[in-house]
């Protein structure tokens, strides 16, 4: 009736604003690895969640695409995302970044053309014409990841307060168990164990940002379970300890 209560419109995610921000947040991300180690990201791991996607109306998620060299197409008339194209090499000027989205349970159930969309997006760039490495899309594989469809967080109960190589071992476990099912083009959600695994051996950063002024990484134990958990994720499968990025974007202005 338009007269219904809601939080936010899915399928005008993000918008116009949400994604100028985003590309903000992006090239503040690379320029912050660039600084750190001298060389892009490899392959970046983005934490996108729910609640947030809802109050800032898409800004991680418009990160997510600009990493990857991708922008939204929006319907002139509703504001509604129709569709994503591809940003060329040339306006980038730079290689575009093997992301991969870790979502929610709560992104899953409410933004499920999002994870469509990216996986839309991926399939253009795998089908493009570019060099292997200026685009990591070549290789075909699932790229947005979360829960078993009806369980939501990551399942570690009080792992992240023990500090032993046995809880570290567990909350990595934990974490991949918790993020191996693939949401596919057609939305369809299956358990992909193999899959998220082989996306942890090609990442070398992770990144969640913050949008809440009222709360810090070091108050929220959801920050440290997420980011320590995927931390003890890559060591659980052997792989070298990854970079990982706290984004502050309670101050857009900044």
């Amino acid at each position: 009736t338009g007269r219904n209560l809601f939080a936010t419109d899915p399928r005008a995610v993000p918008t116009r604003a949400a994604h100028a921000q985003g590309v903000k947040l992006a090239e503040e991300l690379l320029r912050r690895h660039l600084q750190d180690h001298g060389d892009w990201p490899r392959g970046l791991v983005v934490d996108l969640w729910g609640s947030a996607t809802m109050r800032t109306a898409g800004e991680e998620f418009a990160m997510a695409l600009h990493l990857a060299g991708l922008k939204p197409v929006w319907d002139d008339g509703s504001g509604r995302v129709s569709g994503v194209e591809i940003v060329p090499l040339a306006l980038l000027d730079r290689p575009r970044i093997d992301v991969t989205l870790r979502v929610s349970g709560l992104f899953r159930d409410v933004f499920p053309v999002l994870a469509q969309l990216f996986e839309t997006g991926a399939k253009a760039l795998a089908d493009s014409d570019e060099a292997p490495e200026m685009n990591p899309y070549a290789a075909r594989m699932a790229r947005v990841f979360g829960p078993e469809p009806g369980r939501y967080g990551l399942g570690m109960g009080t792992v992240p307060d023990t500090f032993t190589e046995a809880a570290r071992q567990a909350a990595g476990e934990a974490w991949i168990a918790a993020s191996s099912w693939a949401i596919g083009q057609d939305g369809a959600v299956t358990q992909d164990r193999g899959g998220i695994e082989a996306r942890l051996q090609t990442a070398d950063s992770f990144v969640h940002a913050q949008d809440l002024p009222e709360s810090d990484l070091l108050l929220a134990a959801d920050y440290a379970a997420h980011e320590g958990g995927f931390a003890a994720a890559m060591a659980r499968i052997g792989a070298d300890a990854p970079a990982l990025y706290h984004l502050d974007a309670t101050q857009p202005d900044r």
